[in-house]
C-alpha cells in the first residue's frame, strides 16, 4: 500500500480496528534527555502497527506517543501523535495556529495529496495532561486491547 492509495474512510478504518499487542514492550531506550519505548501490535487484518512513546526527562510535559502503521515494503506511516503542550503548532492547510496546547495529530489523506508531514494536523485536545493520560486516551481512540492497557510505563520511566 503506498500512501498515496490511502484515503480518510482508510485511515478510519485503520484507527478503529481492534489492535492486540503481538511482542511485549521493548528494551526502553534511555539518554540523558529522553526515554522511548514501544511494543507492536497487529489487527484482525493482519495490519502491522506499533506504538510508541517518547519522553522527555527533563521536560515532563514534552512528549509524543504514536499510532505508526509499518509495512516491509513501504514507509512506517504515523496515524496518530499525541503530544505535549511544550510547543506551538501550526496546521499548513487551514493555517490555523495554537501554541503550547496538549494536542492530537491524525494523518489525513488532504495532508498526504498536497504533500505534507501526512500526520500534520492537530487539534488541541483537553483529554490529557500527562504522557500517561496520552497513553490511555490513544488506547482508547485507537481500539487498542485492555490488555495493552496495563503497559504501565510509570514503573520503567525515570521523570525529572
Amino acid at each position: 500500500m503506498e500512501w498515496q492509495d490511502i484515503t480518510d474512510d482508510l485511515i478510519l478504518e485503520m484507527l478503529q480496528s481492534p489492535k492486540r499487542v503481538t511482542d511485549g514492550l521493548s528494551l526502553p531506550k534511555d539518554t540523558k534527555q529522553n526515554f522511548s519505548q514501544f511494543c507492536k501490535l497487529e489487527d484482525a487484518d493482519q495490519r502491522l502497527f506499533r506504538v510508541v512513546v517518547r519522553q522527555n526527562l527533563l521536560k515532563r510535559s514534552d512528549f509524543s506517543c504514536m499510532l505508526i502503521l509499518t509495512s516491509p515494503v513501504t514507509k512506517e506511516l504515523h496515524l496518530a501523535r499525541y503530544n505535549g503542550n511544550t510547543h506551538p503548532h501550526t496546521n499548513k492547510l487551514e493555517r490555523d495556529r495554537f501554541q503550547n496546547q496538549f494536542h492530537k495529530h491524525q494523518t489525513t489523506e488532504r495532508y498526504i495529496k498536497r504533500g505534507f508531514r501526512p500526520d500534520g494536523f492537530a487539534l488541541p485536545t483537553d483529554d490529557y495532561n500527562d504522557l500517561h493520560g496520552a497513553l490511555r486516551q490513544l488506547f482508547k481512540d485507537c481500539n487498542i486491547s485492555s490488555d495493552a492497557n496495563d503497559w504501565d510505563l510509570s514503573r520503567q520511566m525515570r521523570l525529572t
